[in-house]
């Protein structure tokens, strides 16, 4: 009977760690979703900056051209 009863208990304990195991891995696959958006994100903004940044050195050049033909 006690031998009935370890193998129940490590059945058990085996279910609950394998339910555990697929809770993490759904956890890791929402872990590795929010990354990838963040990462695109990141690269949005870095391409926006460049932008900006981009315009930024042109209104500056011309403040400058103009600033010296006066």
């Amino acid at each position: 009977m006690k031998g009935l009863f370890k193998m129940a208990t490590k059945q058990e304990e085996a279910y609950k760690l394998s339910r555990e195991l697929i809770n993490n891995n759904d956890k890791i696959g929402l872990i590795k979703e929010k990354i990838k958006v963040d990462k695109e994100n990141i690269k949005a903004y870095e391409e926006r900056n460049v932008v900006v940044m981009g315009e930024l050195r042109v209104h500056t050049e011309d403040d400058n051209i103009n600033t010296d033909t006066y």
